[in-house]
Formats: C-alpha cells, structure tokens, sequence
C-alpha cells in the first residue's frame, strides 16, 4: 500500500451494519409470547427480505428449521436443542453473514419459549421466515 493511503473498508456480504433495523425484544416479545399473528407476519416478511438481499441460501437455513419443524411437543430435549441451535447460527453467521439476522432474532426468541404455546408460535414464526424468504426469490 502506498504511503498515506488508506486501505478501503467495505462492508462484509449481507452485512446489516445499521443496527437500527434489528427487531426489537418488544417485537420479538409479541410474536412468542403474545401470539400477535400481524406482528409475526410483519417481521417474518422483513427478516426474509434481509436474508434474500444477504444472499442467504434456504440451504443454510433448513437444518435448523428442521430441529424444529417435525417436533410435536416442546419438552427439556428440545429446550436443549433450540439453545443449541445458537451457537450453530453464530458459527453459520460468521461464514455467511448475512445469516446475522436469524441469529439476532433467535438469541432474543429462544430465551422467552417455555411451554407448548410459544414453542408453536416460534415454529409459526420460523415456519413464515422460510415461506416469504421462498417467495422473495431465496433459492
């Protein structure tokens, strides 16, 4: 590099560096806990148009959405998988980044399902994610 130039700095693939659009635990609180169908439909229409301007394949998406997808009751096994699931996303996150969203959004979901109800309203909330990611022309 030449003497006094900078190096550019670009932002990274699917790279959200504004926080000011991450979803709040207010909203997240409402879709998990409160079953607000319209606020799980709102924000699972702008997380999938995140993820489909990141680049992020349904691929990458799919083996978590299957830990939860086939399971019929919510139980301590799958209390322990979805927290394992963090540490998969984060990981996932730092090799495609625009998965950073998803992560965000679960670290702040996960912590509040503690009955049957909300693990069926985060399935809702996953299960939409996936849908309109497919629909924006994720592939």
């Amino acid at each position: 590099m030449e003497r006094g130039r900078r190096a550019k700095s670009y932002p990274e693939r699917g790279d959200s560096s504004s926080r000011g659009d991450e979803v709040s635990l207010e909203d997240i609180r409402a879709v998990i806990v409160e079953s607000n169908v319209e606020k799980l439909v709102d924000i699972a229409q702008k997380t999938a148009q995140k993820l489909v301007n990141g680049k992020v394949e349904t691929a990458q998406m799919r083996k978590s959405y299957q830990t939860t997808s086939n399971v019929r009751e919510y139980d301590d096994t799958m209390k322990k998988q979805l927290y394992l699931l963090l540490p998969k996303l984060a990981y996932q996150s730092k090799r495609h980044p625009g998965l950073k969203t998803l992560h965000s959004i679960f670290e702040k979901a996960i912590p509040l399902i503690d009955d049957e109800e909300k693990f069926e309203n985060f399935k809702d909330f996953f299960e939409a994610i996936v849908a309109y990611h497919k629909a924006y022309g994720g592939d």
